[in-house]
């Protein structure tokens, strides 16, 4: 296989790059920042997500700098119990928990892994050409690379989408998630926990990102028109209000969370693609697949693209077997958790106490073997 070049140095193309490295196979990244700062708050990587990262190398620095949840637990505005999914179970069959990291982490993770000497910074594409057995990679600041095989990894808003299929625009839910990294070790009920709290105005969580201090993110999902300033001083006093309705771990942490910290983000997604694929160039994570937030699965399934697309590249002769091959164990797969995700959030924002009781009365075997679907990588 001849060099890839790989558009985008987020988490799935340093992924992918992570991959090929480990497979002998030449690549380079091209990343629109100027440099690496830390951004975001936290990332959830779910049992599959941890066995794919196991395959390229990555699950034990995961173990050691995040933190594992003992499971899910969600409980209504009046603190009652709504459901819980204990996820040890699921350790003894597929051999992890979940975790949460801190994005930033992982980053640091995922570039010492490939080597900085590897990434070209400040390199912003805006679009891609083809013409026979080459492609042309135009970047913003003028300057172009030519490749035999290009990945647009470059995100939600990826221009290398728009220029293999013109006009498959993003769509949005009508919703907004506010995000803090608040100064606060939750209760010892729930310190091992991902929890969260459904109520009508909204769906409010945590996720632990370190293990020894249980320091992570909390997110609060809603309505955009619930809280409709983005300033981050106006949201945490609009989240502060909401809180006094919630079980006081909801407001005690919101109020120990810097406003700095506060990040407010739509929820758009790209709907389901018959291909990825077009000529010598092909999509990777949220350029192909962009997801709401409410399945927790969308930087987890830019990692299994980039496990199939290194495991791709190197187990086929041709560009075209190993896109086909790709794209047949990926796009079902990823476009069934876009469309989870877009129901999950429509019922979490507009179903209400409904959604709610939907949830406390889902049948617990049912729900068991879902999850093993969805742990099941199928590659």
């Amino acid at each position: 296989m001849t060099e890839a070049t790989i558009i985008g140095g987020g988490i799935g193309g340093l992924s992918l790059a992570v991959g090929l490295k480990q497979r002998g196979i030449d690549f380079h990244v091209y990343e629109a920042t100027d440099e690496y700062k830390p951004a975001g708050a936290g990332i959830i990587w779910q049992i599959n997500t941890m066995q794919a990262l196991d395959r390229l190398g990555l699950a034990a620095d995961v173990q050691k700098h995040g933190a594992s949840h003992a499971g899910y637990s969600v409980r209504d505005a009046s603190d009652e119990f709504v459901m819980e999914n204990d996820w040890t179970e699921f350790e003894d069959e597929f051999g992890f928990r979940v975790h949460g990291i801190y994005r930033s982490k992982f980053q640091e993770i995922l570039v010492s892994k490939i080597g900085e000497e590897n990434i070209t910074m400040g390199k912003e594409c805006i679009g891609v050409e083809q013409d026979g057995d080459s492609v042309t990679v135009q970047f913003a600041d003028g300057t172009d690379v030519d490749a035999a095989f290009a990945v647009g990894a470059d995100g939600i808003n990826s221009a290398v989408r728009e220029s293999l299929f013109p006009g498959h625009s993003l769509e949005y839910l009508d919703c907004v998630t506010h995000r803090g990294l608040p100064e606060w070790r939750p209760p010892a009920e729930v310190e091992d926990k991902l929890w969260n709290v459904f109520a009508e105005d909204g769906h409010v969580g945590y996720v632990p990102l370190e293990a020894d201090t249980r320091k992570g993110y909390w997110f609060y999902t809603m309505h955009s028109e619930e809280i409709e300033s983005k300033d981050p001083a106006d949201v945490k006093d609009g989240l502060l209000e909401r809180a006094a309705s919630k079980p006081d771990r909801v407001g005690e942490m919101i109020d120990a969370t810097p406003v700095d910290s506060i990040k407010s983000v739509d929820a758009p997604y790209v709907p389901p693609m018959e291909t990825w694929s077009k000529g010598d160039v092909t999509l990777l994570g949220d350029a192909s697949h962009g997801m709401t937030p409410h399945a927790a699965q969308g930087g987890g399934m830019a990692i299994e693209d980039a496990l199939a697309l290194s495991i791709a590249l190197d187990e086929h002769d041709s560009l075209e077997d190993a896109q086909e091959w790709y794209e047949s164990v990926r796009i079902e797969r990823a476009s069934e958790f876009v469309e989870r995700s877009r129901r999950n959030g429509l019922g979490a924002i507009s179903e209400g106490a409904d959604h709610i009781e939907k949830m406390r009365h889902a049948p617990a075997e049912a729900m068991k073997q879902q999850v093993r679907e969805d742990l099941t990588l199928g590659f």
